[in-house]
C-alpha cells in the first residue's frame, strides 16, 4: 500500500508542475503577444510620421513650383501690360508678388 501512496504522490507532483509549466507557457505566450502588439503599433505610427513628412515634403516642392510658375506669369503679364514709365511701377506690381498675409 505504501507504493501506492508514493505512486499518488508522483502522480499529483507531475500534474502539479505540468499545469505550472502550462500556466508559465500561457503567460510567456500572453507577454510575447502583447510585444507583437507593440511592435506593429511602433512601426504603423513609423510610417505614418514618415508618410506625412513624405507628403509635407512634397506640398512644399509643388507649392515652390507652383509659387514661380505663377510669379513668372505675373511677371510676364505685367511687363506686358503695364505702363513702362510709371513712378509707382514697383509699388503696383509688388502687390501682386505679395502671398496673402496680414502684411499685406
Amino acid at each position: 500500500m505504501n507504493s501506492k501512496v508514493g505512486t499518488n504522490n508522483k502522480t499529483t507532483e507531475i500534474t502539479v508542475k505540468s499545469e505550472e509549466r502550462k500556466t508559465e507557457e500561457m503567460s510567456i505566450l500572453n507577454k510575447l503577444s502583447e510585444m507583437h502588439n507593440d511592435i506593429k503599433k511602433i512601426i504603423e505610427c513609423s510610417n505614418v510620421i514618415r508618410f506625412e513628412a513624405a507628403l509635407e515634403n512634397s506640398r512644399l516642392t509643388y507649392s515652390h513650383a507652383l509659387l514661380k510658375h505663377l510669379y513668372d506669369d505675373i511677371e510676364t503679364g505685367l511687363d506686358n501690360k503695364m505702363a513702362k514709365k510709371c513712378p509707382e511701377k514697383k509699388n503696383c506690381t509688388s502687390i501682386f508678388f505679395c502671398i496673402p498675409t496680414a502684411e499685406c
